[in-house]
């Protein structure tokens, strides 16, 4: 349904995404009412935001008889598919669409998506940073931060669109044309919006089936190994990548970073070349190479730019390190799988990490990230509204404190490895509960690490 002229459109929730999609809509001929279950003073201001352009913003809505009538429904990827909202829509016959398929109903540019359950989002900067090193005009959205329906609004003109994917905007999604697409890997993850990792794969997967029969997918080599996984590639090519010595079309091989085919294997760019490290930062190097062969791109033009890309802060970043002491926020570690991966970047055989971590748990299984807490950390720091949950899980294993603050965490975890070691925030779960996001979290922490120095130094 791309003419809304004289159409009726429902947007179903208020934020950054449903204003968007809202707004174009309007902008495209169409009555628009943009509804939230929610209240509060960001909701009254967008209603006088929005209500001179005559788009109708409701707050605290609830599904009744007489509110359903709407050519097409919009939904934004904070709503679930399965929340009283949208079943209204959908039980009544409504045509629904995900604001990410809405937006690229009008942007007519060739977009490269990528997800996965982590570092989708350093995987889309890196590759826009690459892209823009060899000229290309190009812009990230999606799931990054900025809603596709605003770019549409914006008017883009660029060369490519670089598209961050999460399973929420999934969800409602069955027509999202994008030239190449990446998988990046599957962990567990929002269990409690998508109740199982069958669920969950499979929502990731459709983003590799609404490739065009010829288009190009990129995955980690081992997920070819899941016939559930293959059997959504047929008509497609295909791109694996690893950082492992391995057949993939991208690897390391003799500490580099290789394309590999029947020709033999060609390095690419030294892993010395690069200015961080690690095999999670390796792969994700290796997927920007091979998305970039998808689009057309010679990994050789594009790999020189990798080493001038700096990974953005809250991942993974170290703050200080002082009398034997290293200060590490990774605050967007929102997972366990994530958090498994900083622990064994920073871990070692001295088992001197003071973990902090707790929050939002998203309904994964906590216990999962038991054997490496144990081996690498001496003490865990919890926080948040799983600090009980967790303390109950590896207490056995690990000496456990609960704490009421990130200060307080902060303060027991610096006094525990006083003596030498890293205190680290690797949370493992969501903000929400106590910040308005994982940036806040991250910057909370470093303020803390901040102060902490500026006391040091006075001294």
């Amino acid at each position: 349904m791309n003419e809304l002229a004289n159409k009726s459109v429902i947007v179903l929730g208020a934020g950054a995404s449903g204003v968007s999609a809202a707004v174009l809509a309007h902008r495209k001929g169409a009555a628009v009412c943009l509804v939230d279950s929610g209240s509060g003073q960001r909701l009254d201001d967008t209603k006088r935001q929005l209500a001179p352009l005559g788009i109708h913003v409701e707050p605290a809505w609830q599904p009744t008889e007489d509110k359903c009538e709407c050519d097409l429904c919009v939904i934004s990827p904070g709503v679930p598919a399965d929340s009283p909202m949208a079943r209204h829509f959908l039980d009544k016959g409504v045509q629904m669409v995900s604001e990410l398929e809405f937006g690229s109903w009008y942007c007519n540019i060739p977009k490269l998506a990528i997800t996965g359950t982590n570092g989708k989002t350093t995987v889309v900067e890196m590759l826009t940073h690459c892209l823009e090193g060899i000229g290309r005009r190009v812009k990230a959205c999606g799931n990054i931060g900025l809603p596709l329906s605003q770019v549409a609004l914006d008017g883009a003109d660029e060369d490519v669109l670089v598209v961050e994917v999460s399973s929420y905007q999934l969800e409602m999604t069955r027509h999202f044309a994008c030239q190449a697409a990446a998988l990046l890997n599957i962990t567990p993850d929002h269990l409690s919006r998508h109740h199982t990792m069958e669920a969950y794969r499979d929502i990731k997967l459709k983003l590799l089936q609404q490739v065009a029969d010829g288009g190009v997918c990129v995955l980690r080599k081992d997920l070819t190994s899941e016939p559930e996984i293959i059997n959504t590639l047929t008509g497609k090519r295909l791109l694996t990548f690893t950082s492992e010595e391995s057949s993939a079309d991208y690897a390391v091989r003799d500490g580099a970073l290789c394309r590999i085919n029947d020709n033999g294997c060609t390095k690419l760019l030294p892993l010395s070349a690069l200015p961080y490290n690690g095999s999670h930062n390796y792969e994700n190097c290796l997927a920007v190479l091979a998305m970039g062969e998808a689009a057309g791109i010679s990994p050789t033009e594009l790999a020189p730019h990798l080493a001038t890309f700096h990974i953005g802060p809250h991942r993974m970043e170290v703050i200080w390190e002082h009398n034997g002491v290293k200060y590490v926020n990774d605050s967007k570690a929102t997972n366990l799988d994530a958090m498994v991966q900083s622990l064994r970047k920073f871990g070692n055989d001295r088992r001197d990490i003071a973990l902090i971590a707790g929050g939002l748990t998203k309904g994964c299984d906590l216990g999962a990230a038991l054997p490496d807490i144990k081996k690498y950390a001496k003490g865990a720091f919890l926080i948040g509204a799983s600090r009980h949950e967790l303390a109950q899980l590896w207490g056995a294993d690990v000496p456990c404190v609960e704490c009421d603050s990130l200060d307080e965490a902060f303060a027991k975890a610096t006094a525990c490895v006083a003596a030498g070691g890293t205190v680290l925030l690797s949370p493992g779960c969501a903000s929400m509960d106590m910040f308005s996001d994982y940036i806040e979290r991250g910057r909370s922490f470093v303020n803390l690490v901040e102060r902490l120095r500026d006391s040091e130094l006075d001294q």
